[in-house]
């Protein structure tokens, strides 16, 4: 006889039930967030590493791996304002080479080539760059650079609260803009 019978949930149960439910979700929710924060990368005062673009001379990455943040705001545009001048500059000095190297004579149509699909890879990385920083600024920081190279984006931010929500606004920039995986992102703080 009783097993024809089908079960029926009393209110009690229901209720047992429902809270049971409840706090497998709410386990579930805050396990996830905690996996994503020890996925995230770091917020650190640190500047970029020192070989951030394999291009530039060591002079360069000498300069930029020393740069410590200054106090104050002005001084934070103006180690940000250094690093746009260094990545720039360096940049432009890899781009006169390449563009030496297409209108040499004595050269190798496949230096030629190479030469030419390196500097089309600079052009964009430039492009991507300026979007990512523009994007960033609007996200309530006052300045940002931004390093796009085939290793990966590095973004050092200034004048805002860095949190691990801002970080994930800036990585979800970088991704859109560069298509970059979120591994090779660094975000830090000036």
């Amino acid at each position: 006889m009783s097993q024809n019978r089908k079960f029926q949930f009393k209110g009690k149960q229901i209720l047992l039930l429902g809270l049971v439910a409840l706090v497998i979700t709410a386990g579930y929710y805050r396990w996830t967030v905690e996996s994503d924060k020890f996925n995230s990368v770091p917020v650190t005062g640190d500047a970029l590493p020192a070989n951030a673009n394999q291009g530039e001379n060591s002079e360069n990455q000498a300069s930029e791996a020393s740069a410590k943040p200054q106090e104050g705001a002005e001084g934070q545009s103006s180690n940000i304002a250094k690093l746009k001048q260094e990545r720039d500059s360096a940049r432009s000095e890899m781009a006169g080479q390449w563009k030496e190297t297409m209108q040499n004579k004595d050269a190798s149509a496949e230096a030629k080539t190479d030469a030419e699909e390196k500097l089309k890879a600079a052009d964009e990385y430039t492009e991507k760059e300026k979007a990512i920083e523009t994007l960033v600024k609007t996200k309530g920081f006052s300045d940002c650079f931004a390093r796009v190279d085939e290793n990966g984006v590095s973004v050092v931010v200034s004048g805002g609260e860095v949190n691990g929500a801002k970080v994930a606004q800036v990585k979800d920039i970088v991704v859109e803009q560069t298509g970059a995986a979120v591994k090779n992102i660094k975000v830090s703080a000036e």
